[in-house]
């Protein structure tokens, strides 16, 4: 089998960030589009990279975003662990575990951050390096003609462009922080990242729309459709945060009630949702 040069896993430079990505999104199966360089230019900090190489190419990576994590009493700096892959004409070469054990080993001896943490694609991997489960999420689907919420608000909702919504979703979101362990800060590009919507990754969405109120806000799209016996639109939700219950009944009256909509899902749904709680005939 043929083994890669004694090399020691080095950062890339800004100018290397496209190799980079591209290296990690063939591990994925995945194709990088111009949309897909440009958010990883404005988030990816080149310093906090750790990339491998044979020859001139590179052929696996990882990457850290330094951001502040909600902990029980306080928050604590976080290594958000990212873009991580192996080319796949380079598996079972140890890549990613001398990436891993040195990307580690850095956050250890520079003493930034006290937690490391990912999202996992194939979580059995990770627990060789020392990380372990933290938080769950999930699928939420409801058939909204047939759910009704057991409370319902008067409170106003106004719909918004993203970009529009942005202080008043900013103010939710920081003031609902500091209670939630698990949430993490949105300093610097993140709300913007937060807000992507480009057109090539709607697959059939509408553009990405935010409803907001005075405590509460849903980042959502919807897909219009129509069947024979009427329409069979869906939406999906992107984010639902509020600081109160009557708040949250008011989003979630108006995400339920939209018009030419059977189905609403939302994809990494926090596992306590209080949705389920909410309805009246819940099911799992």
């Amino acid at each position: 089998m043929h083994k890669l040069p004694s090399v020691e896993p080095a950062p890339v430079t800004p100018e290397e960030i496209p190799a980079y990505v591209e290296a990690a999104y063939s591990a994925f199966h995945n194709e990088v589009s111009a949309h897909h360089h440009e958010r990883w230019r404005k988030v990816l900090e080149p310093e906090r990279t750790l990339v491998l190489r044979d020859g001139e190419q590179i052929v696996a990576g990882t990457g850290i975003f330094p951001r502040r994590l909600t902990v029980p009493g306080g928050e604590t700096p976080v290594a958000g662990v990212t873009l991580v892959g192996v080319r796949p004409t380079h598996r079972r070469r140890g890549l990613l575990s001398t990436l891993m054990r040195r990307q580690l080993a850095d956050i250890h001896d520079e003493g930034r951050e006290a937690v490391a943490a990912l999202w996992a694609s194939e979580p059995i991997i990770y627990g060789r390096f020392g990380y372990g489960f933290g938080t769950a999420a999930g699928l939420l689907k409801v058939d909204r003609r047939r759910v009704a919420l057991r409370k319902t608000s008067s409170a106003q909702v106004q719909l918004l462009a993203p970009g529009d919504a942005v202080d008043a979703m900013r103010a939710v979101h920081d003031a609902l922080r500091p209670q939630v362990p698990g949430m993490l800060d949105r300093d610097g590009p993140w709300w913007e990242d937060r807000l992507r919507d480009h057109e090539s990754d709607r697959d059939g969405l509408q553009p990405l729309r935010a409803a907001v109120t005075e405590d509460a806000y849903a980042l959502y799209a919807v897909k219009p459709d129509f069947g024979e016996e009427g329409p069979t639109g869906r939406v999906q939700v992107r984010e639902v945060l509020a600081t109160t219950a009557d708040a949250r009944a008011a989003i979630w009256g108006y995400l339920l009630g939209l018009d030419l909509t059977v189905e609403l899902t939302w994809e990494l749904a926090p596992s306590d949702e209080p949705l389920p709680h909410m309805v009246a005939n819940a099911q799992d």
